[in-house]
């Protein structure tokens, strides 16, 4: 019961980010704009005031502002008309992104158990969390495999036994 679950979340997800994504690539409406350092907040209010543009966040220590645009302008005219500003340094649309976790695992593509059992797409979804605790309950355990042995070290990197 509890795969059926799983695999019905995995599905609403995948499809709602192929639905916000069905024909654009970007967020309708919203750009983001970087103004060069030691612009007034004057002058950024003025390039917003050019487009019809108004500040939804400020991404202060990236030096980046997620601006939403007037529906009359397209995005592409609101991003020319930022960089026609001496102040702005860049503009973009606020492309959708889509994360693809999968492990750094030199031997991955050997594992075809995984791809079987659906473990990459389950790693879009979460790749875990440092409250979970894995138990090993096989007698054929290898504590030395690399994999392994980092966790079954002590303090000091010597194995304990």
């Amino acid at each position: 019961m509890r795969n059926i679950a799983v695999l019905f979340a995995l599905v609403v997800v995948l499809s709602s980010t192929a639905t916000a994504q069905k024909g654009s690539r970007y967020a309708p409406g919203e750009l983001l704009v970087k103004f060069r350092a030691g612009t007034s907040q004057l002058s950024e209010h003025s390039a917003h005031n050019t487009v019809r543009g108004e500040l939804i966040k400020r991404f202060d220590g990236l030096g980046w502002s997620l601006i939403r645009i007037a529906d009359v302008r397209s995005v592409e005219t609101a991003i020319n008309t930022y960089l026609s500003s001496p102040h702005v340094e860049a503009a973009q649309p606020n492309f959708y992104y889509q994360l693809m976790n999968t492990p750094n695992d030199p031997d991955f593509a050997g594992m075809y158990g995984l791809s079987k059992i659906s473990a990459p797409a389950a790693w879009m979804m979460s790749t875990g969390s440092p409250d979970v605790v894995v138990a090993v309950i096989d007698s054929g355990a290898r504590l030395t495999h690399e994999d392994l042995a980092r966790q079954h070290l002590d303090e000091s990197g010597r194995d304990p036994e």
